[in-house]
């Protein structure tokens, strides 16, 4: 379905190499919180307006962003046939959720997803708007109440951050926190408990941002 360039042709007999990815890194505010975050995006919709060839690979950051500041981007999903009511409830109530959250937060309006058997062959496809998955499952949950919990989770994040670069700093640490080491909390959650969070956790052990960009974000250097 996904192309390197939008005026080729799709081939279904080329395999999926899974280890490609594009991704982009965004940056909003969420009542009092300013939040950083990256995204994988799938691709960029071609087939309702014409859209140049992408930058190359070699091309300066300002480029590719001019470049990606007009496109629209779509969600590709696959799920198995729908075929009683207990899987659309499923779908529904979990699958369309998990969907929307993905999708609203990065500015992707729609999802194409393919319909698959048991095989895992796809045999249709559907389109969804994002605004459509959270009316036709507003029956089983709610968008406002998922960024209720998202303020309410960075609330206790913080809250959690405070606590700990007292306790490692003191208190007037909390007054200079871009000159503080980095410091590394792990939240974790299962269904039968509230969130967690491990303070023992050393961010060495398994860390997901390059060196560059801690000692850089925030300069022009990344721009």
């Amino acid at each position: 379905m996904d192309l390197h360039h939008p005026e080729a042709n799709p081939n279904p007999d080329v395999p999926v190499d899974e280890t490609e990815e594009f991704s982009l890194v965004l940056t909003t505010k969420l009542n009092n919180h300013k939040i950083i975050y990256g995204a994988e995006m799938d691709a960029i919709r071609c087939d309702k307006v014409v859209v140049p060839s992408p930058p190359s690979n070699d091309a300066d950051p300002q480029t590719v962003l001019e470049y990606l500041c007009d496109k629209e981007f779509i969600e590709l999903k696959t799920n198995r046939h729908i075929e009683n009511n207990k899987q659309e409830i499923n779908f529904r109530r979990y699958k369309c959720k998990k969907w929307w959250c993905q999708s609203f937060l990065v500015g992707v309006d729609t999802i194409l997803c393919g319909f698959r058997n048991d095989k895992g062959i796809v045999e249709e496809l559907k389109v969804f708007t994002v605004k459509e998955l959270s009316k036709q499952s507003k029956k089983y949950w709610s968008g406002n109440v998922c960024f209720n919990f998202l303020d309410t989770f960075f609330t206790y994040v913080k809250r959690c951050l405070i606590r700990r670069v007292k306790q490692k700093y003191g208190e007037k640490a909390l007054q200079n926190l871009h000159n503080l080491p980095l410091v590394s909390l792990l939240f974790e959650w299962n269904p039968e408990a509230h969130v967690q969070v491990n303070e023992a956790y050393t961010y060495e052990d398994d860390p997901i941002l390059p060196e560059l960009f801690i000692k850089n974000y925030g300069s022009r250097e990344l721009i």
